[in-house]
């Protein structure tokens, strides 16, 4: 095999800082081995990563991403673990998916397009620029799933913030402050939607609180996140939010909905996986997400693709100070996408025209 070996590609990018924003030198990083190795580079205005091997007809389209949370983990290995940031959010998906790539660069068959995104732990501005007129076959979503998962959707989310505002009163009078009211109307959400833990459930977070007194007015601020599931439409979300806020004299101003997304576990992709996690000696396990992640935008820009999410490493790592792989678990990983690359490209993937 041509190049750096799976370990030694992930564990110099893991070396390569790329907080959202600031990705610009591990794109070019993987550029410069993209180029060294065989791969057509390109470049688009997000700053992506993108690299695509083979030369035939049929697209292989594989979307993960660059960009890290922030946090320094000190890089190192010890015992076959890969520390670091990024190690598991997404850095081995991708270099999973790169090496496996690698092996057909003059395939006849198959066009396997890699995609490091940047900014998706932000706004997805780098799936966003992805060219929305290409015609893959099958997606793979670069996220830690472990070398044995499958990944068939992720809950949607909306974003916000909740205020209040009121006069000023004596503390010693009946009657909440606004932080009061701020407290009942999370705490009314939570019931009203019933939030629990799990695919199936709503659940949601606080985020910075704020609040500010002059004498004359108080007002009292929080930002949130509900995650919503499959049953429940960002429209109806919006429309609980607000009606519990107005209960409690604030309001809701909404910065950010996506609906939830999930693909057919009975697809040809699905089924091609897991011959290949089978072949790899593992048993495969089917799973559905509680974040949300660039799956739930392509989920719209590309309806009836056959689509999964797919990476080595444990999602439990995700955005913790404890951040790291296993680095048989990333050969194992290689051993997956090489495979199933196989796979499609002996068995073509029927896929209904995308519509306008």
């Amino acid at each position: 095999m041509p190049g750096l070996s799976p370990a030694a590609l992930l564990e110099r990018l893991v070396r390569i800082p790329s907080p959202t924003g600031s990705e610009a030198a591990a794109v070019a990083f993987l550029q410069e081995e993209a180029r060294a190795d065989g791969f057509r580079v390109r470049t688009d205005a997000a700053g992506n990563f993108l690299a695509e091997a083979g030369r035939g007809e049929r697209l292989v389209l594989f979307v993960g991403h660059v960009d890290t949370v922030p946090g320094t983990i000190p890089v190192r290995i010890a015992e076959g673990v890969l520390w670091g940031r990024g190690s598991v959010d997404a850095k081995a998906p991708l270099v999973a998916a790169y090496c496996a790539a690698r092996e057909r660069l003059d395939d006849p068959t198959l066009r396997i397009l890699i995609a490091g995104c940047v900014d998706e732990e932000g706004g997805s501005a780098g799936a966003k620029a992805l060219a929305r007129d290409l015609r893959p076959e099958a997606i793979l979503v670069g996220e830690p799933s472990g070398a044995d998962g499958i990944t068939l959707g992720y809950k949607g989310i909306l974003r916000g913030t909740f205020t209040v505002e009121r006069e000023a009163q004596h503390a010693g009078h009946p009657g909440g402050s606004a932080s009061d009211a701020l407290v009942a109307w999370w705490s009314q959400v939570s019931r009203d939607l019933a939030f629990e833990d799990g695919f199936t459930t709503c659940h949601g977070r606080l985020g910075a609180l704020r609040s500010h007194a002059d004498g004359l007015r108080e007002m009292a601020e929080a930002s949130f996140q509900v995650r919503l599931p499959p049953t429940l439409t960002t429209t109806a979300a919006k429309t609980a939010l607000r009606a519990i806020a107005e209960q409690h004299q604030g309001a809701v101003v909404v910065t950010e909905a996506m609906p939830a997304a999930t693909t057919d576990p009975r697809s040809p992709l699905v089924a091609h996986l897991k011959t290949a996690i089978r072949a790899q000696g593992m048993a495969p396990r089917l799973k559905h997400k509680t974040g949300t992640a660039d799956f739930n935008h392509l989920a719209g820009w590309f309806p009836g693709v056959p689509m999964v999410a797919y990476g080595p490493g444990d999602s439990h790592l995700d955005h913790t100070p404890h951040e790291r792989i296993e680095l048989a678990e990333l050969e194992h990983g290689v051993g997956v996408l090489s495979t199933l690359f196989d796979n499609l490209a002996a068995n073509p993937v029927v896929v209904p025209p995308i519509k306008a």
